[in-house]
């Protein structure tokens, strides 16, 4: 029931109440469908130690930034009512952790986030082609004002009823629904994989966002760094973005990101040296400047101050830094390894013609997965392989496989390395999203902390199989989330200055 309770409060979160409940909205059924996802989740919490989260600490810490933020500055009474609105945002992240245990648990999250990016994008395509260019679903945005020119951008309700915001949740959306990927499984991949992400990389269209282009050069660079290398891969992020912008992805618009957006970084560094322990206030950058900052560290930074800021990337940090580590190859270090000694081979003549010879020794803890085996390179002309006998591998009379190995073990190293390829879909997802949120203010964001969740859950899985590392020790975790925040302060400072100094 927690796991029901979970999905039902996404749904109507993502939609609106109004539209998933109709005029029982009016009786905030949301808090009675959270309280209920609570209650039922706290049965089903056991093993998860979601206490034990350097991300649940961190929320906590935001939780107290959030409410200091607007006390400070004088509204004591403003403190509960902030609250209020942000801690809704960040539960799901709490429901996800204590619900999500299976790989069919995710899977049914992100078809219930895909099912609510088609009902927005089918509706707002509805009132398209009935006419309509001003609508909930629709946002009519003037390009040229003394041509008269306009673009109609989709969008959708609640937290997402900005374009960009829309475009921001469903780029990061694409590489969730690969979760339901198999390998040879085609058909399945069409339905359940390939035309979910073309519809969602259509809606992303529809909103003409300039930021989820990048985004999605972001996207492809960082798929692509282990197969091809980092630069190769960027270079093909790069053409992306060059195609997209002549495909009027953006609808027209200049993909430069404007002065008054680069006014907005300065003003809101202003406000951090103005009040930099607790900020203006949650909420309040727009009383202090004319437009947000469209940046959600300095919005951040600006209205829950230092402390809040230092939180928010602890909070975020953390939660890439372990499906980073959960996704990594076992044997990545020595393809390393052996791609150097091969360019060190290549590059000395006199070693031309002696091929490098891996002898590898195996022992039944080397194929569980533990760094046991050992490994002694040679000049020869063929690689050569010690097993340890077939029988060492397998527990009592188990079955073997056409490789000599127990058939358990061959399950596991499939279902291990199906948990890393998810962990690396997380990876995908926070470079897109995060990437959005360099040119967005969406620090609170719900789209953030159900990411956030479904990640938590995958490094969860990762730790129970014993292919990912623990999480780091919450002093050095806080250490560095520090040097993040001081780094991020210098490159928005220096951009912002070196914007100024440019002819305009």
């Amino acid at each position: 029931m927690g796991l029901f309770f979970t999905i039902l409060y996404v749904l109507t979160a993502y939609l609106s109440p109004a539209t998933v409940f109709g005029d029982w909205a009016q009786s905030h059924v949301e808090i009675i469908i959270v309280t209920l996802a609570l209650i039922f989740s706290l049965f089903s919490a056991e093993g998860s130690n979601v206490m034990k989260l350097t991300q649940t600490w961190a929320i906590f810490g935001l939780c107290i930034a959030v409410a200091l933020s607007i006390m400070v500055n004088g509204w004591m009474g403003g403190g509960p009512k902030a609250l209020l609105d942000f801690v809704p945002e960040v539960m799901t992240f709490f429901l996800i952790v204590m619900n999500c245990k299976k790989k069919w648990h995710l899977q049914l999250l992100a078809f219930t986030l895909f099912f609510c990016a088609v009902y927005v994008i089918g509706t707002a395509l509805y009132d398209i082609n009935g006419g309509h260019t001003r609508t909930d679903y629709l946002l009519r945005q003037v390009t040229n004002e003394d041509e008269g020119t306009f673009i109609v951008r989709i969008r959708g309700l609640s937290f997402l009823n900005d374009p960009n915001d829309f475009a921001q949740f469903l780029v990061s959306l694409i590489p969730i629904m690969f979760i339901s990927w198999e390998k040879g499984a085609k058909v399945k991949n069409l339905f359940l994989v390939y035309t979910p992400a073309v519809i969602l990389f259509y809606g992303m269209y529809l909103t003409h966002s300039r930021g989820s282009m990048v985004a999605l050069m972001a996207l492809c660079a960082v798929a692509g760094r282990n197969k091809i290398g980092i630069v190769r891969s960027g270079m093909i992020g790069v053409g992306v973005f060059i195609a997209l912008t002549v495909a009027g992805f953006s609808g027209g618009r200049d993909v430069s990101a404007g002065e008054d957006r680069m006014a907005a970084w300065a003003g809101g560094l202003i406000l951090i040296r103005q009040k930099p322990i607790f900020g203006v206030g949650f909420n309040q950058f727009s009383e202090f400047y004319e437009i947000t900052a469209h940046n959600t560290f300095v919005v951040c930074a600006a209205e829950l101050g230092l402390v809040g800021a230092l939180c928010w990337v602890l909070f975020t940090y953390v939660t890439v830094r372990n499906v980073w580590e959960a996704a990594k190859d076992p044997d990545q270090d020595a393809k390393d390894r052996q791609k150097k000694l091969d360019a060190i081979h290549a590059k000395q003549p006199f070693l031309q013609g002696i091929p490098t010879l891996t002898v590898s020794v195996l022992t039944p803890a080397t194929v569980a997965g533990t760094p046991s085996g050992t490994n002694h390179q040679f000049s020869s002309g063929m690689p050569f392989v010690l097993p340890a006998e077939p029988s060492s591998f397998a527990s009592g009379s188990g079955a073997l496989n056409h490789l000599g190995f127990p058939e358990e073990e061959e399950d596991k190293e499939a279902e291990d390395a199906e948990v890393r390829r998810m962990a690396g879909l997380m990876v995908l997802c926070f470079a897109a999203f995060l990437t959005a949120g360099w040119f967005l203010s969406r620090a609170y964001t719900m789209c953030l902390y159900v990411n956030a969740g479904i990640a938590a859950a995958i490094y969860r899985m990762a730790l129970d199989r014993g292919i990912a590392p623990p999480q780091l020790p919450f002093g050095l975790a806080l250490k560095r989330a520090a040097q993040i925040v001081f780094a991020l302060l210098a490159i928005v400072w220096i951009i912002v200055h070196v914007d100024h100094y440019l002819p305009k």
